[in-house]
């Protein structure tokens, strides 16, 4: 998106990860952190009444790579003196919808944003673990200026200026 930008093929960007904005203006629009996501199986919820160690959870339970927020992941596993090979990985996803759905399938334990879980949890189809220290990431629109945008782009920023906008808002 940063070299999209750059070479002006695009006005506009959504990014989530840490980036050398210097150059273009930037709106941070959402907060997010990693937190864990467990099917939500009779097991699992009585597990997550017994406040259990995330780092056994973490070492011990079949996990869904989620490879959308691998940096986040990895950062949090150095942590905790752990690597992505310490964990009991039986399949990697691209996608975090796709890791959503093996984890509501019952597949295993993954990392999600916060605010991917939103729905899910609503829903009941995912359990949430908060973990202590999470890491968090800023999710920031980025353009050149105001003055490149079209007039959509415009009210897009416009609207997220305004303050009327609410990323938490589930409308499952």
């Amino acid at each position: 998106i940063l070299d999209l930008l750059a070479q002006r093929k695009i006005n506009l960007g959504i990014i989530s990860e840490p980036a050398d904005t210097s150059k273009l203006k930037t709106l941070p629009i959402y907060d997010d952190q990693m937190v864990l996501g467990l099917p939500n199986t009779p097991r699992n919820r009585c597990l997550l009444m017994k406040n259990p160690s995330i780092y056994n959870l973490l070492t011990t339970e079949y996990f869904v790579w989620n490879s959308s927020i691998e940096s986040l992941a990895c950062s949090y596993l150095e942590k905790l003196g752990l690597q992505k090979n310490d964990l009991n990985i039986i399949v990697e996803m691209s996608s975090e919808q796709l890791a959503k759905n093996a984890v509501i399938d019952g597949l295993g334990i993954s990392f999600f944003s916060k605010i991917s879980l939103k729905c899910a949890i609503k829903s009941a189809d995912i359990l949430m673990l908060e973990l202590p220290e999470s890491p968090h990431r800023t999710i920031t629109v980025v353009y050149n200026s105001k003055s490149n945008l079209n007039s959509a782009e415009k009210d897009f920023v416009d609207f997220l200026n305004s303050g009327t906008f609410d990323f938490e808002k589930c409308n499952r």
